[in-house]
């Protein structure tokens, strides 16, 4: 299993379908391909896996 890591601080507010956006546009990876995409929030408190 690969996990990847966005450098960037992430609008928490955003549902599955915005991460994945976020996935294909940032990373230029498509969210099913099997990998765990993993997001923080500003403060790094808050966590999201998709």
């Amino acid at each position: 299993m690969r996990c990847e890591t966005l450098g960037l601080q992430t609008d928490m507010r955003k549902g599955i379908a915005g991460l994945a956006a976020v996935a294909q546009d940032v990373l230029r990876q498509k969210p099913a391909n099997g990998a765990v995409f993993a997001f923080r929030g500003r403060r790094g408190d808050w966590l999201k896996l998709l």
